[in-house]
């Protein structure tokens, strides 16, 4: 996905209605470092939010404290 409303529309309608049927493992693995670039465009940092807020409600604490808090510091 290179096109910017073609992002937008993926973050904002369909990762954020799939993430509960992915496995957590592959939230980790695949689907967070995949959003991670895109939090530093502002272009679509209002749509990978939602997403993120997500996985920030269905995480651990710990798996907040280790995977996501130290990308937003």
């Amino acid at each position: 996905m290179k096109d910017s409303p073609q992002k937008v529309n993926f973050y904002r309608t369909t990762l954020k209605d799939v993430l509960p049927y992915i496995p957590r493992k592959l939230w980790w693995q695949h689907v967070w470092p995949s959003l991670q670039p895109d939090l530093k465009t502002q272009d679509s940092l209002a749509a990978v939010l939602q997403p993120i807020l997500v996985l920030v409600q269905e995480s651990t604490v710990d798996e907040y404290e280790e995977t996501i808090l130290p990308i937003f510091r």
